[in-house]
């Protein structure tokens, strides 16, 4: 006589069952997203640095004027 198996036997069957690896068309959906997703990172990584260049040369025409301004008002207050 075969023993009955019991429910939670089975449902483990079950669940092994859904485990198994994800069909190849999802998988290469998912390679895909990644690699796009890598792409976009590095063209805004790059973004980045310029803009953070662009910040740094700023900052010194910034410094720059402060110092003409600073020199024309005592300049003046001489004059």
């Amino acid at each position: 006589m075969k023993r009955a198996q019991s429910t939670q036997n089975i449902c483990k069957d079950r669940l092994m069952k859904k485990r198994t690896s994800a069909p190849a068309d999802i998988m290469a959906y998912n390679a895909e997203l990644l690699a796009n997703f890598e792409k976009e990172k590095k063209i805004l990584e790059v973004r980045i640095s310029e803009l953070a260049k662009v910040a740094e040369s700023r900052k010194g025409e910034i410094e720059k004027h402060k110092y003409e301004i600073k020199r024309l008002k005592d300049h003046l207050s001489c004059s």
